[in-house]
């Protein structure tokens, strides 16, 4: 696990430097506010010197005490004394053990609906368990079951357990990182049998244990297929599909466990049928034809997978992929 500070070997001289991580510093809006171009100055200027390179998983550090005072002094209001931080997050970590059982519940649980946690884009069962093992940490301090001394636990515990809430945010542990969600948490992951019989599933986020989530079966996938094979020239209409299909849901009372019909977004409807797959489509009309038949339709209702155009006789080819956009203001869209 990669806390915002740690000690590393300065490449020259081989000594063990103190060093915030760049991420920690700069990037992505956090840490001690300085921007992303504060820290490309700073390193141009030689202000700073920096051990290491960032990208493809790597992480890049500052050397701490080559700071300016005034970022140094940013630091320590963020985070607090980053030597004495250092070694409260050795400790911490030295306190942390992976609760395998809590791996084995999430592994095998279910919802009511029948599915399991997801674990392609996220494992969950490994992210969750690892908020559980991080939880019990948290109930070992709170009770003071760790052999360390008691300075030990007053400096963890100091600030409404501020270290131990610095180094969960660090390292994206999914548990809540305000003090009094993360004590209300506690209390819920101990239940009325203590630690011993950890409640596991209090844990896991409303969003993947939604009991009315949709999972259609065979007969029910089998008629959104047919209708997709028997759309002709609308086949890449996936509103005009979610609609079809919510015709027949209606005809045959298909409802989910909350008693309301089943119906499927656009998104929906080309997750089931292709899995967001790029898909080729090949016409005879030229750009402007798949423009108003389909790629008009992909812009505005953002529903699919992206798309392979080839055009038939005018010798070109283009790329068309539909990505999500980023809202500017409310009248105004800006597209990658």
């Amino acid at each position: 696990m990669t806390p915002s500070f740690a000690h590393k070997q300065h490449p020259s001289t081989g000594i063990e430097m103190l060093c915030i991580s760049v991420k920690a510093f700069a990037y992505d809006g956090e840490g001690v506010g300085a921007k992303s171009d504060t820290y490309q100055k700073l390193r141009s200027r030689k202000q700073i010197e920096v051990i290491g390179r960032g990208g493809n998983g790597n992480e890049a550090w500052i050397i701490y005490d080559t700071m300016p005072e005034e970022y140094k002094n940013k630091v320590i209001a963020r985070y607090g004394n980053p030597y004495g931080l250092t070694r409260l997050h050795e400790l911490l970590n030295s306190l942390y053990s992976f609760d395998y059982r809590a791996y084995d519940f999430y592994r095998d649980f279910k919802t009511e609906s029948g599915r399991s946690l997801p674990n392609q884009d996220t494992d969950w069962p490994k992210e969750l368990a690892k908020a559980a093992s991080w939880m019990n940490v948290v109930c070992g301090l709170a009770e003071k079951t760790y052999p360390i001394s008691k300075s030990e636990y007053a400096n963890v515990r100091a600030d409404e357990y501020k270290p131990v809430r610095l180094l969960l945010e660090s390292n994206k542990i999914w548990l809540p990182y305000s003090y009094d969600k993360l004590m209300a948490r506690r209390k819920q992951y101990l239940g009325t049998n203590g630690i011993n019989a950890p409640v596991y599933d209090c844990l896991i986020p409303k969003t993947l244990e939604n009991t009315n989530s949709l999972a259609l079966n065979d007969d029910q996938l089998a008629v959104l297929k047919t209708i997709y094979s028997n759309a002709g020239s609308r086949q890449m209409d996936f509103t005009w599909v979610a609609t079809k299909f919510r015709l027949v849901c209606v005809a045959k009372d298909w409802r989910l466990k909350n008693g309301n019909l089943i119906q499927l977004t656009p998104e929906a409807v080309a997750d089931y049928l292709f899995n967001h797959k790029k898909q080729t489509i090949v016409l005879k009309k030229g750009k402007k034809a798949f423009a108003k038949e389909f790629g008009l339709k992909q812009v505005l209702e953002r529903p699919s997978a992206p798309l392979y155009f080839v055009c038939h006789d005018g010798w070109d080819a283009a790329l068309y992929y539909q990505k999500k956009v980023e809202v500017i203001d409310k009248k105004t869209l800006k597209t990658k």
